[in-house]
């Protein structure tokens, strides 16, 4: 999650990591209204690698 941090600067904000926290995982999110076509296709890709990255 560190290079959230380096990705998304915030004035004031730092990154500070928490060791003995159960892992969390990133999500694509984006606003309905602007979904488009090529926006779909890139978040299934997503999920398929996703997926096959979780087969092995």
């Amino acid at each position: 999650m560190a290079e959230a941090a380096c990705f998304y600067p915030w004035p004031n904000l730092v990154f500070v990591p928490v060791r003995d926290a159960p892992p969390c995982r990133w999500a694509l999110v984006w606003r309905t209204a602007n979904e488009t076509l090529l926006l779909r296709a890139f978040a299934q890709t997503v999920r398929d690698l996703d997926e096959a990255n979780a087969q092995g």
